[in-house]
Formats: C-alpha cells, structure tokens, sequence
C-alpha cells in the first residue's frame, strides 16, 4: 500500500443535507473486517469509534449553534432595537458556538490526532462542507 503524502486529506466526514434544519456530518460504522474500511482510516491507525465520537461532538456543537433560544431571541430583539449596534459590544450566540467549535476541535487535536501524527481541521475553512483529517509533517 502507498504511503500517504504530507498534508493529504486521508478521511473526510461528508456533511448530510437530508436534514434542511441543521448541519450535520455523517459518523463512520467501520465493520470488524477491513472490506468496508474508508480508505484513509486504512493508512493510519485511528479507529472508526474514534472519528465518529469527534463528528458527534462537532455535531452536538453545531446542533447547539442552531438552536433557537431565549438569548438568540433577545440578541434579535435588542439588535433591531438599537439598529444592530448591540452587535458590536456582544457576540451572538452563533459566534459563541464556532469559538466553542474552534475548542472542541483543538481538544480532539490534543487528545487523539496529533500523537497519531494527524490534524482534525476545523470545518469553517471549507464552507462546513466536510469535516478532513489530514497527515502532519
């Protein structure tokens, strides 16, 4: 088997649009034998249960973003209020969960990717079109 490249996308987690409501990625069910496997998980030593526990706490975070809440409906109400100058003194809600996503993708890179010598990148750099692991140097 080749080895991959540095900076190769090895795995991607596709984002699911059969939900209109929310952003959602798919989560990986990786088979006991190695006819299923997705290609990159192949060439490195990270598990299914592994990818798919951070896409799911991408996906409860970005859930979470999504939601309507009291504290969105009053950044709403005193933006319009004040001409959306209440913007500018306080962040909203949104902005609130892709910082909380930034952390949670940094945590993952920490704790599980980088001793495996991979990045889990931040799906914000692609639209929130996928979530990509990649090979560091």
């Amino acid at each position: 088997m080749q080895q991959p490249a540095i900076g190769e996308v090895l795995v991607a987690a596709r984002r699911e649009f059969a939900t209109a409501d929310a952003c959602r990625y798919t989560t990986f069910s990786v088979p006991a034998d190695d006819s299923a496997v997705p290609p990159g998980l192949a060439a490195m030593q990270l598990s299914g249960a592994e990818l798919s526990a951070s896409v799911l706490r991408i996906n409860a975070v970005l859930r979470d973003a999504e939601t309507l809440g009291a504290e969105a409906v009053l950044d709403g109400c005193l933006g319009c209020l004040t001409l959306f100058a209440w913007t500018a003194f306080r962040p909203s809600a949104y902005a609130n969960a892709m910082r909380r996503l930034e952390q949670v993708i940094a945590s993952e890179n920490e704790t599980v990717y980088r001793h495996k010598r991979l990045q889990l990148l931040n799906p914000l750099s692609n639209g929130l079109l996928e979530i990509e692991v990649r090979l560091m140097p």
